[in-house]
């Protein structure tokens, strides 16, 4: 709020034009809560009404400011990021550290199950068991594909294609998904061959 306030009193002075205030409080005034007028010859009522729209809907902002303030302050760049391979390994890195992919992780377990369900074409259990790990592991790019294989084989190709497509526009140039991106690209063909 602060810096709102101070930056339009600073754009008055770099334009060089008289500011005067008058109300209960100065606009640069720490917890300025009072109604403000300016006037400043040269410039229109309608400029001004625009100025003071923008400026009252950054102060109306302030508690997403604070908000987002509080997330960057909380931020940790020491914190480990994880990232999946298409099996469903991870990789943990941090700054000047990268532990390689464990078979034993959830999400490789995850993947296992899938290519079960896909191997016996059993199309319902390998959609439930996508949904669960899309909300489990979000970043995880490969139940997306094998969710849209599932929802394709399920009668619904016109669903399928806008999410294959996403999946492998994400996927595209990363080649921890080299496989992913092969899958997509062979079953929207085929897709886009049936006139979906």
């Amino acid at each position: 709020m602060k810096l709102a306030v101070v930056f339009f009193v600073s754009t008055l002075a770099l334009a060089q034009r008289p500011a005067t205030t008058s109300a209960p409080c100065s606009p640069i005034a720490p917890e300025n809560t009072g109604v403000i007028t300016i006037k400043c010859p040269g410039i229109s009522k309608e400029q001004w009404q625009k100025m003071f729209a923008i400026l009252n809907t950054i102060l109306a902002n302030t508690s997403k400011l604070d908000e987002i303030e509080k997330q960057i302050n909380n931020l940790d760049p020491t914190a480990p990021v994880i990232t999946y391979f298409y099996n469903g390994e991870q990789r943990i890195s941090r700054p000047g550290q990268i532990i390689g992919g464990d078979p034993s992780v959830a999400t490789h377990k995850t993947f296992e199950k899938m290519q079960a369900a896909q191997s016996a074409n059993d199309w319902q259990s390998l959609n439930a068991i996508c949904d669960d790990a899309i909300k489990e592991s979000p970043k995880w790019l490969t139940p997306y594909l094998f969710k849209g294989l599932a929802i394709a084989n399920l009668g619904k190709p016109s669903e399928a294609v806008p999410l294959l497509e996403d999946v492998r526009k994400k996927a595209d140039g990363n080649m921890d998904y080299g496989p992913l991106v092969k899958q997509a690209d062979e079953l929207l063909q085929k897709l886009h061959a049936a006139g979906y």
